[in-house]
């Protein structure tokens, strides 16, 4: 029962890392990948750990676990290992015996003989993005928050899946009280545009700027420049 929950949250930490990977232009692997379920420390619950890894249901959540790594847009997943015994120290292995199967093994191959799943993280463009659904920042924020504040120095970073590349045009819609505020785009690791914020009482779109998605996931980050504003949403349009 608790399985599904601690793949959830797996992906959703390699979601984050995977954000800085695309900002960095870098692939995003998974070393040693899978799962085990280990007595090391003498509980004495190794028995029943070791025939989890023989249930059905084990397949079912490695099947869930490998296509989510897909839908966040990971890149190799090298599983550890193929074959190994099963003991109190890890159920490491696909398989036990090289001449069985397994229900891991078996989800395994669904996997890898099925359409990759698509992805699903981040948001599709052209779309607008909450400004609180951000992936890292520089500073404190949370995560969810109906507006951000950026201000000098201080960034937030974006996910956002393009079904091809092209030219989009983004905009903030903000607000501020100072009379100079202003953001830099950098997708992918790359200075796009500055983005500036006129003063008002109340939330408003800003000016547009360009930039150049490629297919599949890019990751943006805003960074402040000048000033300090409040940020509720940015939109991508074409």
């Amino acid at each position: 029962a608790e399985l599904p929950k601690r793949i959830d949250n797996v992906l959703k930490m390699a979601a984050i890392l995977g954000s800085y990977a695309r900002y960095y232009n870098l692939k995003h692997l998974a070393y040693e990948g899978g799962q085990h379920l280990q007595d090391h420390a003498n509980y004495g619950n190794a028995d029943v750990k070791v025939e989890a890894n023989r249930d059905p249901r084990m397949g079912e959540m490695m099947e869930k676990y490998l296509r989510g790594w897909n839908e966040i847009g990971g890149d190799l997943f090298m599983y550890f290992t193929l074959t190994s015994g099963y003991s109190k120290w890890g159920s490491w292995g696909m398989l036990e015996d090289p001449k069985q199967t397994s229900p891991k093994y078996d989800a395994v191959m669904r996997v890898l003989n099925a359409p990759k799943a698509k992805l699903t993280v981040g948001v599709a463009a052209p779309g607008e993005i909450k400004a609180g659904e951000f992936f890292a920042q520089s500073h404190w924020a949370k995560k969810g928050s109906e507006t951000i504040t950026v201000e000098k120095e201080r960034w937030f970073q974006y996910l956002v899946r393009a079904p091809k590349a092209g030219i989009y045009k983004v905009s903030f819609k903000a607000k501020t009280g100072d009379e100079n505020a202003s953001a830099q785009i950098l997708q992918n690791g790359a200075k796009t545009g500055e983005i500036k914020v006129a003063k008002s009482d109340d939330y408003a779109a800003s000016p547009t700027s360009e930039i150049n998605l490629k297919a599949g996931l890019n990751a943006i980050r805003v960074l402040g420049t000048q000033g300090r504003f409040e940020l509720q949403s940015i939109s991508l349009t074409q």
